[in-house]
């Protein structure tokens, strides 16, 4: 269960997390998440490590996505895991929560 920040220019940052998205992590990691996603223009998030999304983690996803968004940033996400694609597939977040295959494809459009 952890964050990894990585700032790069134009005030776009790379959030990876890991781990379980559940209560256990979001009660650990909502607050450093909340604030580092927020505070940014352009946020992507790498899913690759996530093994598991539950509607905890898809609620503080959803929620930091709309507070990027409420300062005019932009938020995505990227490289979930077949599992997590198929949680946010089936519940209908992609519509909210933008999907791309890689980190550097994320990258390449919020640069773009």
């Amino acid at each position: 269960m952890a964050i990894e920040i990585r700032s790069l220019e134009g005030d776009l940052v790379v959030i990876r997390l890991s781990g379980r998205l559940d209560l256990a992590w979001v009660e650990a990691n909502d607050v450093q998440f909340s604030a580092v996603a927020s505070h940014h223009r352009k946020v992507v998030v790498d899913l690759a490590d996530v093994s598991y999304l539950a509607s905890l983690g898809i609620r503080t996803l959803v929620l930091s996505a709309k507070a990027a968004r409420s300062n005019g940033g932009e938020f995505l996400l990227a490289n979930p895991q077949p599992m997590v694609q198929a949680v946010l597939a089936e519940t209908g977040m992609t519509v909210l929560l933008p999907v791309a295959p890689s980190v550097d494809d994320a990258v390449a459009r919020l640069q773009a």
